[in-house]
């Protein structure tokens, strides 16, 4: 029994949350504590009728032991100026005015967005951007000595504005490409019901404020901090914030509410304590500080064209000093300053021609192209240097939310021996099962379910209720539809909740015949200590005998092994002359055991398979247990034979030793935190030199993705917290779309590496050819203005090539480019030198032998040299 589900052992296992852990102060230390804290609110607030400050509010939420010393819930609520039945009070003091004013506003903000000036700032810093500037405003003052105000601006206004163009470019690429992120964060704010002046009332969460009185439903996401006052069976999802996949029951024992959360079964009364900052939601929100731009690429770019300036400026320096010293040999030559500007002037233009003036800009439209590329695939990048980052990821570490649809649906069934197998779509593969076991089942999904059905207005239907009890009551429908309804329909007479306690559902129903009949559901371990009997091949009860206990739990345990969720159902006929409602605790009789899963998302095998085709790592962790997360792995392709998977208390455990041997092997890692994940991303990146991308949806999933290199959340999914840590966002819930990211983010890296190898063999041919005519003639043959031609030219081109690029073979398949990739490898230098060499052979050639080639004689001779 040690590997049963532990969600339906441990039903109210509560996350293991930072504020659920935390241990508790002994009661005078925390009295003290609080008193001394709240002292100097209390002088400013008591005018305004609050006997409790935002911080004594704000150790309840983080020690819950600490609600004893206001007096329970009513003390709180007597302390804020409410009552649990008319909520607060609009036309008495403290008015809703000052309740905002004394404890906060509901609002979230979020990182404030960043404006056009900050990205322009940015852009400028580039170090080609720079030099341009400062060359054209030298370049004009030069210009303007030599020739004149008007003739010498010319040049210098050239460069400026081309340098100018391809700033505002790359500044107004990444504003958009930000504008258009933001505008996907924004959520729509929900109305929510809260009770004042003891009516109930609809309002924005927005304005919720510290005292209110919220009616809280199925599927509801909570918009603050609060108490649990009254309710029936609250079982709240607390996934988003501690990634635990158990729900959560809330009662009176257990009253803590945290924003964020969604309550996935029941309903109840919650007294709001913290809205917005002050919420454990909110200080997710404010913790969230801006990465700096990790531009692996820019600052290779940077480093290679600084390496080319500085053989330019050496140059241009030794010809310079070359010209000055023929010039004082020469003194007819030196007269005036004009002959020195002339040759500050051809200096420049040695410079110049080592300056690669068109890759920003070509880099910037590149990058630029693809995002808008990536779109039409539904994905959104936040910048363009994440296209930089995402070519060289090696290995991607995926949640396993973002693997599975999180819909839950009943795979598999034990019931009279056999074992029935559904498929994803939920369609049923039945044997041969005796009708009777069936209308016992069916009246057993049918008569404990807590979910209701609707039917939508395009005929749907729709479940509403926890995952869980949605999935069974769809799966009675599978079963029952083929079924007389009358064969099991029954009336409800009493009905036990589940509880954490009782780890079981009791239901007590009328038949039709007359009889009354006990229904029982739960964890399976509970179940089966009530069961005496079981339904054997023919429908039948017999004795439960040790043989046919065992042939259970070896079920259970293979269910367990597959990563399936277990429940048993069973039931007991109570005698005709039963006049007390007894709901009885022994002597059931076994019908079936169920095994439920979240069933994988359209595209995951094949994404997957395409992602380990191209060289890159896939690794997924997961809040589950081991046996459901191996399971999914597998399903996935992620876990194979020669790797390991891990669960989050042991690779704590491990040395910097152990680790470094570790990490490579770890496919899989069950019951992890969201420390456990940072750990994880950190050790691939240090260690193993990995370049990581994280694929997360949940606010635990946030550290990890801010240390990763490349942070992608599902756009539907994906809570606001993982949005304001990713750069890429999945406009759907289409997993495929991240090979799709992938690849065109290599074909981009692809296409600058080809654009850096023409440009660098063309400022290679400017540098010698400028530097060797300087000596010879005292000018230079390629002058800016013509080197920026030619660059504009094939930026141009090189912009709107991309955009019919397919993907080869090479960027599907081949290895990752990984941390330390170098922009310029060893056959791109070969190809530049050799390159280069033949130009300037050629160069050469038609210079000094042009006029022998075209052999041409008679008049047509100086219009076939000419041209």
């Amino acid at each position: 029994m040690d590997n049963l589900n532990d969600n339906w052992n441990n039903p109210g296992k509560v996350a293991s949350t930072p504020e659920r852990t935390k241990s508790k102060c002994p009661f005078y230390c925390a009295t003290f504590s609080l008193l001394t804290r709240d002292y100097v609110w209390q002088a400013a607030a008591s005018t305004a009728g609050f006997g409790i400050g935002p911080d004594g509010l704000e150790s309840i939420v983080s020690e819950g032991g600490c609600l004893e010393i206001f007096g329970g819930i009513e003390g709180v609520a007597r302390k804020l100026s409410v009552t649990l039945e008319n909520g607060a009070c609009t036309f008495e003091r403290p008015s809703i005015a000052e309740r905002q004013s004394h404890y906060g506003s509901n609002r979230h903000d979020g990182k404030p967005r960043r404006s056009f000036w900050i990205f322009l700032w940015n852009a400028f810093k580039e170090r080609i951007s720079l030099f341009l500037l400062v060359f054209g405003l030298v370049s004009i003052g030069v210009g303007v000595a030599i020739e004149g105000s008007l003739q010498g601006v010319g040049e210098g206004l050239g460069v400026m504005f081309f340098s100018l163009f391809s700033v505002m470019t790359t500044a107004k690429t990444d504003h958009h490409l930000h504008f258009l992120f933001k505008e996907k964060q924004k959520k729509n704010k929900s109305n929510v019901r809260v009770i004042r002046d003891g009516v109930m009332r609809l309002i924005s969460s927005d304005d919720v404020v510290v005292g209110d009185v919220m009616e809280l439903r199925t599927g509801e996401q909570i918009p603050a901090d609060g108490l649990f006052i009254s309710g029936r069976s609250l079982v709240v999802d607390e996934s988003s914030i501690s990634g635990e996949s158990e729900p959560v029951n809330v009662d009176k024992e257990r009253p803590l509410l945290l924003s964020g959360t969604t309550v996935e079964d029941g309903s109840c009364k919650m007294l709001v304590i913290a809205v917005g900052v002050r919420t454990q939601w909110g200080r997710l929100l404010a913790c969230i500080a801006h990465k700096d731009d990790n531009k692996p690429l820019s600052l290779q770019l940077n480093g290679i064209a600084s390496f080319f300036g500085g053989i330019g400026l050496t140059l241009s320096l030794l010809v310079l000093i070359m010209a000055m010293i023929v010039s004082l040999l020469d003194k007819e030559a030196l007269h005036g300053v004009s002959p020195v500007l002339k040759y500050v002037a051809v200096a420049l233009h040695i410079l110049f021609a080592a300056v690669p003036a068109g890759l920003p800009l070509a880099v910037a439209l590149n990058l630029g192209l693809r995002p808008k590329k990536l779109m039409s695939g539904r994905a959104l990048v936040r910048q363009t240097s994440v296209c930089e980052n995402t070519s060289a990821v090696s290995c991607i570490c995926v949640d396993r939310e973002t693997l599975t649809t999180n819909q839950m649906l009943v795979n598999r069934t034990w019931i009279c021996g056999r074992i029935l197998v559904t498929n994803d779509h939920g369609d049923l593969l039945v044997p041969e099962i005796p009708q009777e076991a069936f209308n016992i089942l069916l009246q057993s999904i049918q008569k404990t379910s807590t979910a209701n059905m609707i039917e939508g207005q395009d005929g749907e239907k729709d479940f509403i209720g926890s995952s869980v009890e949605s999935a069974l009551l769809k799966y009675g429908l599978i079963l029952g539809a083929n079924s007389d309804p009358q064969s099991w329909e029954a009336t409800r007479v009493r009905v036990v909740p589940f509880s954490s306690v009782r780890k079981k559902m009791s239901v007590l129903v009328s038949l039709r015949v007359g009889r009354t009949r006990a229904l029982c559901k739960g964890a399976p371990d509970i179940i089966l200590d009530l069961c005496e009997r079981v339904l054997d091949c023919n429908g039948e009860s017999v004795q439960f005998s040790s043989e046919e206990r065992d042939t259970v739990k070896a079920a259970i345990h293979t269910f367990s092994a597959e990563g399936l969720r277990t429940l048993c159902y069973a039931y007991q006929d109570m005698a005709e002359s039963l006049t007390e409602y007894r709901i009885p605790e022994h002597g059931y009789t076994l019908v079936a055991v169920v095994g439920i899963k979240s069933p994988l998302r359209p595209g995951v095998k094949d994404a997957v398979l395409g992602l380990l085709t191209a060289g890159i790592a896939v690794r997924m962790f997961t809040a589950d247990n081991i046996d459901s997360a191996k399971a999914v792995a597998r399903e996935c392709g992620i876990l194979t034979e020669d790797f390991r998977a891990i669960e989050g208390p042991d690779f704590r455990r491990k040395s910097p030793e152990e680790l470094k041997n570790l990490i490579p092997k770890i496919q899989v890692m069950a019951r992890s935190s969201s420390e456990d994940k940072q750990m994880l991303v950190t050790s691939l990146k240090n260690m193993s030199g990995e370049v990581v991308a994280v694929i997360g949806n949940r606010a635990n999933d946030a550290p990890a993705l801010r240390e990763s290199d490349v942070g992608i959340v599902m756009g539907t999914a994906g809570t606001e917290v993982a949005k304001e840590e990713g750069c890429v966002l999945l406009l759907d819930e289409n997993f495929s779309a991240i090979e799709n990211v992938v690849k065109s983010a290599r074909t981009a890296y692809s296409n600058v590496q080809k654009f850096v190898q023409i440009q660098w063999t063309i400022n290679i041919l400017a540098l010698i050819l400028n530097s060797v005519s300087a000596c010879i003639s005292g000018s230079a043959v390629l002058k800016p203005t013509q080197l920026l031609w030619v660059s504009m030219i094939m930026v141009i081109l090189d912009a709107l090539a991309p955009v019919s690029v397919t993907v080869n073979e090479r960027v599907r398949t081949g290895p990752p480019e990984g941390r330390g990739m170098n922009l310029v490898t060893t056959s791109m230098l070969w190809n530049m030198i050799w390159q280069s060499i033949d130009h300037l052979a050629k160069y050469a050639i038609l210079k000094f032998n042009g006029e022998s080639l075209p052999r041409v004689d008679g008049s047509d001779v100086d219009s076939a040299v000419n041209t």
